[in-house]
């Protein structure tokens, strides 16, 4: 039986692996960076969002009834 022969492929393993590493790294560290940003919002900026927050919800806006013709 003949074999066939192997196709080589372009990229080594090698660089397989450590190009996938890289991504997974970029994206841990900008998973860790957006949890960063939400920690400080509720953290810190809590007391100045939550009456941001109050002031939006009970704002009230008077509208004049137009009387019908």
């Amino acid at each position: 039986m003949l074999s066939r022969p192997r196709l080589q492929s372009k990229t080594r393993p090698d660089a397989a692996v450590k190009r996938t590493l890289v991504i997974v790294a970029i994206i841990v560290v900008w998973m860790l960076a957006i949890s960063a940003k939400l920690v400080y919002l509720q953290v810190s900026q809590r007391d100045k969002l939550t009456d941001r927050a109050r002031k939006q919800q009970q704002g009230a806006i008077d509208t004049a009834a137009e009387r019908a013709r």
